[in-house]
């Protein structure tokens, strides 16, 4: 018995050449290559040195300098300028883990962050991450994580984390990363 026909009588709970098997077969054989075609994905991060940003208002890309690991022909990455470009039509998931740290006024200062395209918009359906120094009196919890999804129609799409708040400046930390994957 082959490892799908095994599969099929375990899920269906039919002897593997009942007629209702075959709408089974033809079910898991589409769910199986969905799962293991290879999707689209590149991680990046903030790999040689902090990123000093002197005004964390003044909405400030945040440069991840290096491609970590990629898969696919969906996404490409820039180092130089830490923007992913989005090369086909689909919906793409966006994660960004960005770390700041030598903050210049600590007890008042927030750096936040959002997920923009290269026209400077905010991508919709975005969230707003947050940091705060160790020793900082804001009364709010960091949110380290900025999710976003874009359904994107007209490529190639540029996309890059950027800061858009806060007081002072401060630093992106080094081991800060983002991964994009296309997800449909």
């Amino acid at each position: 018995m082959g490892l799908l026909t095994g599969l099929l009588s375990a899920i269906s709970g039919e002897a593997p050449n009942t007629p209702g098997t075959h709408r089974w077969r033809r079910a898991v054989s589409e769910l199986l290559d969905a799962v293991l075609a290879s999707p689209s994905y590149v991680l990046a991060a903030r790999e040689t040195s902090v990123q000093v940003i002197a005004d964390l208002a003044a909405a400030t890309d945040i440069v991840l300098n290096a491609s970590v690991n990629s898969h696919g022909s969906a996404i490409s990455f820039n180092p130089a300028t830490g923007f992913f470009s989005l090369l086909e039509p689909g919906l793409y998931d966006l994660d960004a883990r960005i770390g700041f740290e030598g903050f210049d006024t600590a007890a008042s200062d927030i750096a936040q962050f959002v997920w923009r395209d290269s026209t400077g918009t905010d991508l919709a359906n975005g969230s707003l991450g947050s940091s705060v120094p160790a020793t900082s009196t804001q009364n709010i919890a960091p949110q380290p994580t900025v999710k976003a999804y874009v359904e994107v129609t007209t490529v190639p799409r540029n996309v890059i984390p950027v800061s858009v708040g806060g007081q002072g400046g401060a630093d992106v930390s080094v081991g800060s990363f983002a991964s994009v994957r296309k997800i449909g």
